[in-house]
């Protein structure tokens, strides 16, 4: 005879569901004109960038491929930035702004600089850097037998020793250490030496001082990247809360958004027109339009604070 006794009942929902709710946000963002505008902003720099190169992509040089392939690399980085923002998702999306900035630093002295001592070792270091990563790997025993099927360590050595020795004749291989980077300057000392390279200029680029991003941005959210304390305070988090599905959140300062959205803008128009300059492509007057509009919102944004 067949019992009556039910076994155990299949959940409401499974456990991936659940996660997923665990990053609703206890309230939505408010809404924000500014932000509206900034977003519509964004748009605008991206179809400006892709009419800008449609008939040029095929006759570029190897560095000027590298600074698109950056600025690319940038603005799908402020892409994803913006989808965190929007959804909520404050220090997340900070931490990604926070990258966003330093690939500003970069790609813009990389312009500017001279390319003995910017584009050139920056690329010729690919291998080295590759190669670093690979023997890191391969110090750990674990690692090594899964990686030494897949990976050819002898190659990857003997290519970063050849862009060792392009980059420096006098580099032995018997005795030398790799240069672990490309450059011996640290972020700050780029971001000024690329101040001082702007500075005679008349463009976006020498109103906007990037060691003021680095020493604002930049240093401000490293808290948030290096999980510091600071990560969990009141300056970037506010209380755990209930979304309206009764499932415990973080909530965030909403003012960080609207931060969010007017520097991703800030930095996609200085690296568009940055990197239209160095493909010999002149967008000064579209940028000019562009600046108006974020300031316009990023003036929005302050009045409300």
């Amino acid at each position: 005879m067949a019992s009556d006794t039910k076994g155990p009942q299949p959940a409401e929902d499974d456990l991936g569901r659940k996660m997923d709710r665990l990053f609703e946000a206890a309230n939505p963002p408010p809404a924000s004109s500014a932000r509206d505008a900034l977003r519509l902003l964004h748009n605008k720099i991206a179809v400006l960038s892709a009419a800008c190169v449609a008939d040029n992509l095929i006759v570029w040089d190897p560095k000027q491929r590298a600074i698109y392939a950056l600025f690319t690399l940038s603005q799908q980085t402020s892409r994803a930035t913006l989808q965190l923002a929007d959804e909520g998702i404050v220090v997340p999306a900070l931490i990604l702004n926070r990258s966003r900035v330093e690939q500003l630093i970069i790609s813009s002295y990389l312009v500017y600089e001279n390319a003995e001592r910017g584009i050139d070792p920056f690329l010729k270091h690919m291998p080295i850097d590759s190669f670093l990563g690979v023997e890191a790997a391969f110090s750990d025993p674990l690692l090594r037998v899964l990686l030494e099927p897949e990976v050819d360590y002898g190659k990857a050595r003997q290519d970063a020793l050849h862009a060792m020795a392009d980059l420096d004749p006098d580099f032995n291989a018997e005795g030398d250490k790799f240069q672990r980077k490309w450059t011996k300057l640290d972020l700050l000392s780029i971001a000024r030496r690329r101040d001082e390279l702007t500075a005679s200029t008349s463009s976006i680029s020498s109103r906007i001082p990037l060691q003021s991003l680095y020493l604002s941005v930049y240093k401000t959210l490293s808290a948030v990247v290096h999980a510091d304390s600071l990560a969990i305070s009141p300056s970037f988090l506010g209380a755990i809360e209930f979304s309206p599905k009764q499932i415990p959140t973080l909530s965030y300062g909403w003012h960080w958004i609207d931060s969010i959205f007017s520097g991703t803008a800030l930095c996609d128009m200085i690296q568009l027109y940055e990197t239209m300059l160095f493909l010999r492509l002149d967008t000064s007057l579209d940028i000019a339009t562009l600046t108006g509009e974020w300031l316009k919102a990023s003036n929005e944004i302050i009045a409300k604070k």
